[in-house]
C-alpha cells in the first residue's frame, strides 16, 4: 500500500513497523492518601523527573549540542516554577492526589499558554504537556516508552513525536519515524533532523492503517511511504536507499575540499554555533570559520551574568580552536524567544517587538561593556574575532554601540590589558528598518550579516512557528527577496563584507540567487556545512545572476517558485525544495 504524508527530515528508511502506543493512566482509580503522603509523593516524583530530564539533557548535549539540550532544561525550569509548585500543593491540600494535582495544574498551564500570541510562550504549552505526561508516568510507576530499543531496522509509527522520545532514539536501528501529528518546526522534529532520522508527519490514521510488524519504506524528503511493497517496488526502494547513502558519503568528502564554485569563484562556508564545544566540532568538520556564535547560551542556566573573565575564557577558546579562521561573535540577543530570568525583563504582550537584544544592551551599558571587553581581549592573540550586534533598527543604535566599544578600548589601554585594536564591528540585518536603511548603516560598520529567520518573520508579519500561516512564511516571498537584495547591494556599494546566517542560507535556490547578487559568504548549522559546500560546486556567477534578475521582478511567491523550478541546472533545485513546494501547508524551502 502506497500513500503520502509530509516529509520533514531527509533520508530513506526501510524497516519493520513498531507502533508506539501512549498509555494514559486512569486518574479516577487513585486512592488518595493523606495530604502529607501525597505531598511526599509529589516531591519524590519531582526529583525523579528532574533526574531523568538532566540525563536526557546531558545525553542530548553530548550528541547534538547545548541548544538542543535546552529543550529538557525548560521542562525542569517549568516544574521548579514557584507558581506551579504552589498550585500543586494547594490542590493536594484540597484533597487531590499528587497525580490529579499535577494533571490539573499542567493542563491549566497548557491551555493558558496555548492562547498566547507569542510563539515562544506557546511552545511552553507543549513543555507543560510533556511535563504532565512524564510526571504522571513517574507517579504511577510506569516504565519508559517501550519500542525504542530494537535489534533490527525499525520504523516507529506513533501519534506524535515528543522531545523525550526523540532523545532516547537508538539511531543504530531506528531508521525512520511516521507520525499522525506534528509540525515542521517542532522541537522533536528538530532533534530528529539533527540525528539524521527520516521523518514523515501528518499521516492521518497512521496508527490504525499501517499494520504493526509490516515492512515499511519511507522517503523523508517527498513524504512517500509504502508498506509491504511488492518485490519490484522494494528493489526500487533499496536502490533509493543506496543512492541516498552514497550521497551522504559524497558529502563527507567535502570536509577537506575547498569552497569553490563551478566557475572557480571562492566561497566561505562557515558554521553557526552555540558553545565552545560546537566550535571544536566546526573545526573538525572543516568549516571555513564561525559566522555566528550565539553567546546567549553562556548566559542561560545561571543565576547571574557571567563575569568578564568567564566570557573572555570562552571566546578565547573559540578563537584558538579556529586559529586563522574568522569568528563572528554576536552579542547577547536576550528577550524574544530567549528570556533570561535573572535579568528581570518586563512581561510584554509581544516580546519579539519589545525590549530585546541591542535595546537591552544600550539600556544596561555596564553589562554590555563586560561582554564587549571580553571579546576585545580574546581577540588579542589570533586577531580573528569580530563583534556583531543583533536587532539593529537605526543608525543611532550603531553609533551608541561604537561609543561603548571605544570606551572599552580606552579603559583597556589605560589598564595595560592586551586587546585587538582593529576588532571589526558589524550588525545583523534582521529587521525591515535595517534593510531600508542599509546604505546609511553600511557607512557605519565593517560588515553585514543577514538573518533571514527574523527578517522573513518581520517583513511578512508572520510568525514562523504558527502552522496557520506556514504557507506565508518563506524567504522566497518577493518582499523578503527584495529586502535581501537591497541589503547586499548597499554592502557592495560601500565595499563592506556581507554574509547570510539564517536558515535560508542552506537552501539550494537561495545559494544560487545570493551568488548572482554577489554574496559568497554563508553561515549554516553544523550539519549543513558539507551540504552547502557541495551545492556551491554547482554554482556559477553567470547562472546566479540570470536567476537573480528573474526573481527580482517576480510579483508573487508562486512566480518565484516557478522561476526556480523551471531552472534546469541542478544547482538551483534539489528534491527537498521541489517536495516542499508541493506541500499543502506551504513549506517551500529547505529552511
Amino acid at each position: 500500500m502506497k500513500t503520502k504524508g509530509v516529509g520533514a527530515s531527509a533520508g530513506i528508511g526501510i524497516g519493520k513497523v513498531v507502533k508506539i502506543h501512549t498509555s494514559k493512566p486512569d486518574l479516577s482509580t487513585i486512592v488518595v492518601e493523606s495530604e502529607r503522603e501525597e505531598l511526599a509523593r509529589f516531591e519524590k516524583g519531582s526529583k525523579k523527573f528532574i533526574q531523568k530530564m538532566q540525563h536526557l539533557s546531558a545525553k542530548t548535549e553530548k550528541k547534538l549540542g547545548k541548544e538542543h539540550a535546552a529543550i529538557f532544561d525548560s521542562q525542569i525550569m517549568l516544574l521548579k516554577d514557584e507558581e506551579l509548585q504552589e498550585k500543586v500543593r494547594e490542590a493536594i491540600a484540597k484533597g487531590s492526589s499528587a497525580s490529579q494535582a499535577v494533571y490539573d495544574v499542567t493542563q491549566y498551564y497548557a491551555q493558558k499558554l496555548a492562547k498566547v500570541d507569542n510563539p515562544f510562550i506557546r511552545q511552553r504549552a507543549a513543555d507543560a504537556l510533556e511535563l504532565q505526561e512524564g510526571m504522571i508516568k513517574i507517579l504511577f510507576g510506569m516504565q519508559d516508552t517501550s519500542g525504542l530499543k530494537q535489534t533490527e531496522p525499525t520504523i516507529l509509527v506513533l501519534d506524535e513525536l515528543t522531545p523525550t522520545i526523540a532523545a532516547q532514539l537508538d539511531t543504530t536501528y531506528i531508521v525512520g519515524i511516521v507520525t499522525e501529528k506534528g509540525g515542521f518546526y517542532g522541537h522533536a522534529l528538530i532533534l530528529a533532523r539533527q540525528m539524521a532520522v527520516p521523518v514523515i508527519f501528518g499521516k492521518k490514521n497512521a496508527m490504525s492503517v499501517i499494520p504493526d510488524g509490516s515492512l515499511l519504506a519511507i522517503d523523508g524528503i517527498s513524504g512517500e511511504l509504502e508498506w509491504n511493497p511488492p518485490k519490484k517496488a522494494l528493489a526500487r526502494w533499496r536502490e533509493k536507499e543506496q543512492d541516498w547513502l552514497r550521497h551522504q558519503d559524497l558529502l563527507s568528502s567535502f570536509r577537506t575540499k575547498p569552497s569553490v564554485g563551478r566557475d572557480g569563484r571562492s566561497y566561505q562556508i562557515m558554521a553557526n554555533i552555540n558553545s565552545v564545544e560546537e566550535a571544536g566540532m566546526a573545526a573538525e568538520i572543516g568549516a571555513d570559520g564561525i559566522g555566528l556564535f550565539r553567546t546567549e547560551f553562556l548566559f542561560l542556566e545561571r543565576t547571574k551574568i557571567p563575569s568578564e573573565e568567564e566570557q573572555f575564557q570562552a571566546y578565547l577558546q573559540v578563537s584558538e580552536l579556529m586559529k586563522d579562521k574568522p569568528v563572528t561573535i554576536r552579542t547577547l540577543d536576550v528577550g524574544g524567544d530567549k528570556p533570561i530570568s535573572y535579568l528581570h525583563l518586563p512581561v510584554e504582550a509581544n516580546p519579539y517587538l519589545g525590549y530585546r537584544a541591542i535595546r537591552y544592551g544600550l539600556e544596561h551599558p555596564g553589562e554590555f561593556k563586560i561582554q564587549l571587553r571580553a571579546i576585545l581581549r580574546a581577540g588579542a592573540q589570533h586577531r580573528n574575532l569580530s563583534i556583531m550586534i543583533p536587532f539593529i533598527t537605526s543608525v543611532e543604535e550603531v553609533r551608541k554601540t561604537k561609543e561603548l566599544v571605544e570606551e572599552c578600548k580606552k579603559e583597556l589601554r589605560e589598564q595595560g590589558i592586551a586587546f585587538d585594536e582593529n576588532c571589526r564591528l558589524g550588525i545583523m540585518i534582521e529587521t525591515p528598518s535595517a534593510a531600508l536603511m542599509a546604505r546609511e548603516l553600511a557607512q557605519e560598520v565593517s560588515f553585514f550579516s543577514i538573518g533571514t529567520n527574523d527578517l522573513t518573520q518581520y517583513v511578512l508579519s508572520c510568525d514562523r512557528s504558527n502552522a496557520s500561516v506556514a504557507g506565508i512564511y518563506s524567504a522566497f516571498q518577493p518582499a523578503v527577496l527584495r529586502a535581501i537584495g537591497m541589503t547586499i547591494e548597499a554592502a557592495n556599494e560601500a565595499g563592506i563584507e556581507v554574509s547570510m546566517c539564517g536558515e535560508a542560507a542552506a537552501s539550494a535556490p537561495m545559494i544560487a540567487i545570493l551568488s548572482g547578487w554577489g554574496l559568497t559568504r554563508l553561515s549554516v548549522g553544523l550539519n549543513s556545512v558539507w551540504y552547502v559546500r557541495e551545492r556551491v560546486t554547482n554554482v556559477t556567477k553567470e547562472e546566479g545572476q540570470q536567476l537573480a534578475r528573474k526573481v527580482s521582478v517576480a510579483r508573487t511567491h508562486q512566480e518565484v517558485m516557478d522561476i526556480v523550478k523551471n531552472k534546469k541546472s541542478t544547482m538551483i533545485l534539489d528534491k527537498t525544495e521541489q517536495n516542499k513546494e508541493n506541500e499543502e501547508n506551504g513549506y517551500v524551502e529547505n529552511l
